[in-house]
């Protein structure tokens, strides 16, 4: 019966009323009959309405009015929009979802005019087969793409598998997790558990050889058809590690652990390696013209080597040969102690879409992992070899080889732009709400970290149940497991806090003295990335990035190279950095010099301890470089509160400077137009600015006028001529003078009767004998450090600057002594102590009482000095 409700649309209505008629055989005449006696309520009141429905004498022609009538008129692009937007329920199964999706298909290729149907029809199998795939839940979806399905129903098949898989496995673990609670109700079943799992790892000890053939025979079978999932053992090669831990070695002691069959956690070799069940990955490009390169040349004692690793691409399925007329040039790179096929795709890449996808920061990752105890690290396998790249995009990836065969991959490769923004989204989604509790991953790298072993334990069996759920293969190799000081993306995390990989640092203590401006950039490069362990190396890498400036001819001097050791000594002797910890005050030191700011973040513990957890420095520019003190302290604020932003957001802190003037400067309201958009930009903060002397503000003062350790002792003047002759600067001129140079840079130098190489110089103006020459003993650059220790601390009692620099200039030179003796003197610790120490009170205010006669009050004041006299000055009030 059809009453013209929306319960029962009109066309399901005559679908199922022509199935009857063509199972009962029925003529026109009959089927026009039980239509009109089927139709009731609005449906019958709307045919009985009008007397020409009546004479209709054929069953479509009433068809086509009860459809016209009852029938919602929806537009084609609504109906492909709710046809593109639809997608698996949570409790939807997949027969429900599949024939979900076959019915709105079926109301598309319908309507409209028969071109649009034709067009339709023509598309109908890849149409549905792209939108049941595109609509499955994540864990199904990724499982159908990795069977590559050719049609819809085969799609539909896979998406079956894996649902009864998926069911199989969740009765496994309840039943599982009721024999771990029968098991801890009963001690005897629990003392019973343990002894047998002590058996089971000797008889893996002994059955080795066994566990190698079965696991092989598991790797055959790469696929389970749905049904009963039996257990099956793998073998897992460990060797205890340092610290406590343990690391995959290949050797010493095997353990056998239960899993499903197929599935395998850690891959040995690239053969090994399988397709993840992951979506397929998409190299979108501005425009669709074939990039062509020609390729490299291999030398021929790496060909061998060369042919042996494509045929090992080939036999894992990474690559496959290929007609493409894209061209990709390939070439070899030393690898540490072997040798690494790459592509050049910068060709490529520039046309190449960028993901939108943001991969997080380093010091996001290394700053959530505080308060932990034990930690694991767990490294892919050929990590972008996994995941599957779609079939549309292969041939962009071709490249060719010298002996003229041509190979596009079948999976995502090293080298293309978005390759590490790809893995990282898919590493993500596979860890899930695991993220950011106890794991982090960076692109292949994955931290674990907890504070129990306990909790250890269970949170490695979940990383590894997820990620073999997709077939991603760690490398046992690079695995690190239950340690207390884990190697993690060149750091080394410890409960007490982060530390610089030895190794990495001796890499750079080992580098060589660069010869052009290139290798400056590459050494400053490395050690970048460890500069918050280094304090002031704006500072100190001042010399070496001077050489950088445009136009500034590469010279190596005794400075650079003392900056360039200076940088390596610093790296291999680091401080040990804090890992935030929420339960301590917050506290930056912050100081400024003419030449770059410093600060330190700290942390204070309740029990008054101090660690530090960052060190900042920046080089100041020309103009920077101009302002005043108190516009250069509060810069230095500014930028070191900007700086750590993401520490201090949210957070209540203290800001502490040696300019006394800034304590009360947040109350101040008539700073200067600088100052003040510095101020309103740090509006954001909740912070106070305390004064602290500059003897107690050792380090921030250090970030901004670092200089060396410095000795007192002098050499006698043999020795003295020895250090001219090793010096590279003064050498030089030894030896232009020995061959009778008449230069000009050399006219002002000679060497006196002792053998010393002195220097010729003309007084001040302002000194009393001006006008007349004064002979310096030039000084090596290793003495240099010494000199102005003797001459300003030792002797000088600690002069200023002026007195000290006329001191030191009557009987010593250097190429840039007035800069140097301006920065010692600066940075002295005992002259930075008594800064302000001898400032004299003010006078405090009185009342005097007023005067009643003439004369009867004097005042008397003393004006100067004005040179070579003082002058008195008194007011009688009348």
């Amino acid at each position: 019966m059809y009453d013209g409700g929306e319960s029962l649309g009109i066309r399901r209505f005559l679908e199922k009323l022509n199935d009857v008629a063509n199972l009962g055989k029925w003529s026109n005449d009959e089927k026009v009959t039980i239509l009109k006696l089927k139709l009731t309520g609005i449906a019958e009141e709307f045919f009985l309405s009008d007397p020409t429905h009546s004479q209709l004498t054929e069953y479509n022609d009433i068809a086509r009015i009860l459809i016209g009538r009852f029938e919602k008129a929806v537009p084609l692009s609504t109906r492909l929009q709710l046809f593109s937007s639809c997608i698996q329920g949570p409790s939807e199964s997949v027969q429900e979802f599949a024939a979900r999706i076959n019915k709105l298909g079926t109301q598309i290729f319908q309507s409209g005019n028969s071109a649009q149907n034709t067009a339709v029809r023509n598309a109908n199998d890849q149409l549905l087969q792209s939108r049941f795939i595109s609509g499955l839940r994540n864990d199904i979806r990724r499982f159908v793409l990795s069977r590559d399905p050719l049609n819809l129903e085969e799609s539909i098949n896979a998406a079956l598998i894996e649902e009864q898989n998926m069911k199989l496995n969740q009765i496994a673990s309840e039943e599982r997790s009721g024999l771990s609670s029968a098991q801890t109700e009963n001690p005897v079943l629990s003392a019973l558990a343990d002894r047998l799992q002590e058996i089971n790892l000797r008889v893996g000890r002994l059955q080795e050889a066994e566990c190698r053939k079965r696991q092989r025979d598991e790797r055959a079978a790469r696929y389970q058809p749905p049904g009963e999932m039996p257990q099956a053992s793998i073998l897992l090669q460990v060797a205890p590690g340092q610290e406590g831990g343990m690391y995959i070695s290949g050797n010493l002691l095997s353990a056998t652990i239960t899993q499903p069959p197929g599935i395998h956690a850690f891959a040995r070799s690239t053969v090994e390696l399988s397709a993840a069940a992951t979506e397929h990955h998409r190299i979108s490009l501005q425009h669709d013209y074939p990039i062509k390169c020609p390729i490299y040349k291999i030398p021929f004692n790496l060909r061998n080597e060369f042919r042996r690793q494509i045929a090992d691409l080939e036999k894992a399925g990474i690559i496959s040969k290929s007609n493409s007329q894209y061209n990709t040039p390939a070439l070899f790179v030393k690898q540490k102690e072997k040798w690494r096929l790459v592509l050049d795709f910068r060709k490529l890449n520039e046309i190449t879409v960028t993901q939108d996808f943001v991969i997080p920061t380093l010091d996001d990752i290394l700053h959530e992992i505080s308060g932990s105890n034990y930690f694991s690290a767990l490294d892919m396998k050929s990590a972008f070899n996994q995941i599957p790249l779609h079939f549309a995009d292969r041939h962009k990836t071709a490249f060719s080889t010298p002996d003229g065969d041509k190979y596009q991959f079948n999976r995502l490769c090293f080298g293309l732009k978005n390759s590490p923004k790809a893995f990282q989204s898919i590493a993500q989604e596979v860890l899930g709400d695991l993220l950011h509790h106890g794991a982090l991953v960076y692109i292949d790298d994955i931290i674990l970290f907890t504070k129990t072993i306990d909790e250890h334990f269970e949170l490695l069996g979940k990383v590894f149940e997820r990620f073999e759920r997709i077939h991603l293969k760690f490398n046992p190799s690079k695995c690190q497991f239950l340690t207390k000081s884990c190697k993690f993306l060149g750091f080394v995390v410890t409960p007490e806090g982060i530390l610089i990989d030895k190794d990495k640092s001796v890499s750079i203590n080992e580098f060589p003295v660069p010869k052009d401006q290139k290798q400056i950039k590459s050494f400053l490069g490395c050690c970048n990335f460890y500069r918050r362990y280094i304090k002031n190396f704006a500072k100190r890498a001042l010399p070496l990035t001077n050489l950088l400036r445009k136009d500034t001819p590469f010279e190596w001097t005794s400075e650079t190279q003392e900056a360039f050791d200076d940088i390596k000594k610093a790296i291999l002797n680091p401080p040990v950095l804090a890992l935030p910890d929420q339960n301590a005050e917050l506290q930056i030191t912050t100081d400024a010099s003419s030449r770059g700011i410093g600060a330190v973040l700290e942390q204070r513990y309740p029990n008054s301890e101090v660690k530090p957890l960052y060190f900042f420095s920046k080089k100041l520019n020309p103009s920077q470089s101009k302002y005043n003190a108190t516009v250069l302290e509060f810069f230095a604020i500014y930028t070191a509160l900007n700086f750590f932003r993401p520490f201090l957001l949210g957070r209540k802190f203290k800001v502490f400077t040696d300019h006394k003037p800034l304590a009360g400067f947040l109350s101040n309201k008539n700073p200067s137009s600088k100052i003040l958009r510095w101020k309103l930009a740090l509006e954001e903060f909740n912070y106070d600015i305390h004064y602290i002397r500059g003897s107690l503000n050792s380090v921030a003062d250090h970030l901004s006028r670092y200089i060396n350790n410095i000795t007192i002792a002098l050499p006698d003047s043999k020795d003295l001529i020895n250090m001219q002759r090793e010096d590279s600067v003064l050498s030089t001129i030894i030896q232009k003078i020995d061959q009778n140079d008449v230069s000009p840079q050399i006219s002002n130098y000679f060497i006196n009767g002792e053998g010393l190489l002195c220097h010729l110089s003309k007084r001040p103006s302002r000194s009393p004998r001006s006008n007349t020459t004064r002979k310096q003993v030039c000084i090596p650059h290793c003495l240099k450090a010494k000199i102005l220790e003797s001459v300003h601390s030792e002797y000088g009692g600690h002069l200023k600057f002026f007195k000290t620099y006329h001191r030191l200039s009557e009987n010593f030179f250097w190429h840039n002594m007035y800069k140097d003796t301006k920065n010692f003197v600066r940075s002295c610790t005992i002259c930075l102590s008594r800064k302000n120490a001898f400032k004299i009170p003010p006078a405090p205010h009185q009342l005097v009482e007023q005067s009643t006669e003439p004369g009867e009050t004097c005042h008397m004041d003393i004006f100067g000095p004005l040179k070579p006299r003082l002058k008195v000055i008194a007011m009688f009030y009348l």
